[in-house]
Order: C-alpha cells, then structure tokens, then sequence
C-alpha cells in the first residue's frame, strides 16, 4: 500500500509541476521586456523585413532598450513605461553610423519607436501603436 501511495503521490506531484512550467512559460510569452525580432514595420514588405533580421530588446529594470537594426547596432532609453495602463514611450535612438542597402528599414524604425505610446502583447507578439492610432505601428515577435 505504501509503494503505490508513493507512486500515486510521484505521479501528481509531476503533474502538477508540468503545469507550473507551462503557465510560466506562457507568463513569460505575454510579457513585454526581452528579446524580440521585428516582424512588421508600418508598410514595410515583410519577406524583406525578415530577410535583414533586426531585433529589439527591452530592459525594464535599467530602463534601456537596443538592438541591431539593418546596418547598426542600436540603444536607448526607456522614458515611460506603465504596464496597468500599457503606455510606454521611448528616447532618442543613438546607433553607430555604417551604411548598407537597407538603412532605410532601420532609419523607419528608430522614427517609430520615437512615436510609440502604448503597447499591446499577446500570443507571443508584442505591438507598439501611437497615441491615438488603432494600427500598429510596429510588430514585435519572439526569436
């Protein structure tokens, strides 16, 4: 009797804990600080989007924000951030200065960022709108 009482016991306990794992991984889907890639920029085509890969990260804690746009590295600060009321806004973008063809995507991104007010995520996507557009502005998705 005390065998399967132990087994039964071992069996529900990793149950259990399966479940933490998964609620935390989704938790952690659903939040905004971290690692991104950018998936949709305003009217940008998306397979070119892609293909120069530029990625955004977030760090609530030091209020600073960064990535690699399509030619230069890239920061910034974190000069609101509000998650009861999604509001976020972001500082002026400082990047190194190289050139390739397609400056042009990063050079959209840094102007969107700028006019970022609020924020919306889910299902593993994070988007960033303006202040009274109901359009993203920009579209976040999880490396």
């Amino acid at each position: 009797m005390n065998k399967t009482t132990l087994l039964l016991s071992v069996l529900m306990a990793a149950i259990l804990s399966a479940c933490g794992v998964n609620n935390r991984a989704q938790s952690e889907q659903n939040k905004i600080e971290g690692d991104w890639t950018v998936s949709q920029l305003g009217e940008a085509d998306r397979a070119a989007l892609t293909s120069v890969g530029m990625t955004f990260t977030l760090n609530l804690e030091e209020k600073r924000f960064g990535g690699k746009g399509s030619c230069n590295s890239y920061g910034g600060e974190v000069l609101t951030y509000d998650a009861k009321t999604n509001s976020i806004s972001f500082g002026d973008v400082i990047a190194t200065r190289m050139y390739c063809p397609e400056i042009g995507f990063e050079q959209t991104l840094f102007a969107t960022l700028r006019e970022a007010k609020r924020y919306e995520v889910k299902d593993g996507k994070c988007y960033l709108y303006s202040e009274k557009d109901t359009a993203p502005l920009l579209v976040l998705s999880r490396p």
